[in-house]
């Protein structure tokens, strides 16, 4: 009878042990599931995040060129467009636009559209891949648009940043169907162009009377900042 009281006991025990531990399996798989689903929201807001910042700069490169394209012209987008610029590209821009101002009759500054890479502008672009960087900068691809379609040729790889929940164009960089994305990025693009011109200036500016080719530069003049966006007039018909 003893032995036999603590047999069920002993099987008692163990049985309590065993459920303890199919308890406990079952919980950690809760809480490993649990994990998993967590992860995977996590991802897919991550992702859904990543779409709403592409498909924002997308808007934003697209309205621009979409306005651009119909009166093509630095003057114009510096003066009804300041804020779509960074202080920093919008300061090199007006500088080389007010450079040439001075030399008519001579090219000391851009010798065609920075934002079109083009002398011969048509009248629709269309924006392409977008590469994001990050949270608040990505990387845009303009196209010329043909027939409705994408050309293959020519484009702009455009750098912009978002500040204050505005987008502003950083960078422009040229290259062709026929070149690497990374190459074209890698040649510094219209800020490296701009400021090997200014530096051209300064350098005919410095040489003797008889050689100059542009007029001095006032040093005295402080650098352009970005004005307030004026109200473009509407176009006459």
């Amino acid at each position: 009878m003893i032995t036999n009281r603590f047999s069920l006991r002993k099987r008692r025990s163990l049985a309590t042990i065993a459920g303890s531990f199919v308890f406990f399996g079952l919980v950690l798989t809760a809480w490993l599931s649990g994990q998993t689903q967590d992860t995977g929201a996590t991802l897919l807001r991550q992702a859904q995040d990543a779409q709403d910042i592409q498909k924002s700069c997308h808007t934003f490169v697209q309205s621009f060129y979409d306005w651009y394209a119909q009166r093509p012209g630095l003057p114009r987008a510096l003066r009804y467009r300041p804020l779509a610029f960074s202080p920093e590209i919008y300061r090199a821009l007006k500088e080389d636009e007010e450079a040439q101002a001075k030399a008519p009759g001579e090219i000391v500054g851009l010798d065609f559209d920075p934002f079109l890479n083009s002398q011969d502008p048509i009248e629709h672009y269309v924006v392409g891949r977008i590469r994001l960087k990050g949270d608040d900068s990505c990387w845009a691809e303009v196209h010329a648009g043909l027939a409705g379609a994408k050309s293959k040729e020519s484009y702009v790889a455009v750098e912009l940043a978002n500040s204050d929940g505005r987008w502003h164009f950083v960078n422009f960089q040229y290259s062709s169907a026929n070149s690497d994305f990374s190459a074209s990025v890698s040649t510094g693009g219209l800020l490296t162009l701009l400021k090997e011109l200014r530096e051209a200036r300064e350098k005919a500016a410095k040489a003797p009377s008889g050689a100059q080719s542009s007029p001095k530069p006032q040093n005295s003049v402080p650098a352009p900042k970005r004005p307030k966006p004026v109200t473009e007039p509407s176009p006459r018909n």
